[in-house]
């Protein structure tokens, strides 16, 4: 299994990071056709976010395509999908 670095975030990122007008303050242009993108991990390395361009070809144009900022990604930390093990503290008694 690859573990890409990075993903897009969430609409509710967003929401959390920008407010309820987040599509304006990106820096790039979000167009409604690319909401599919939503939690989507990149499958490309990335070495330096700082200067990153990448470019999406639309998927639902045939003359389209998207230039991605750095703005709407976000670090593809995966949660565990275990409980964790409760530490039992053994003490040995004289």
């Amino acid at each position: 299994m690859e573990n890409f670095k990075y993903r897009f975030k969430t609409e509710q990122e967003f929401l959390n990071e920008y407010g309820k007008d987040w599509k304006l303050k990106l820096g790039s242009y979000w167009n409604p056709s690319m909401n599919y993108l939503f939690g989507s991990v990149i499958k490309k390395d990335i070495k330096n976010l700082d200067f990153f361009k990448l470019t999406l070809i639309d998927r639902n144009s045939i003359f389209g395509f998207w230039i991605i900022s750095p703005s709407m990604l976000k670090l593809n930390i995966k949660e565990p999908d275990y409980k964790p093990i409760k530490l039992i503290k053994n003490e040995i008694q004289s």
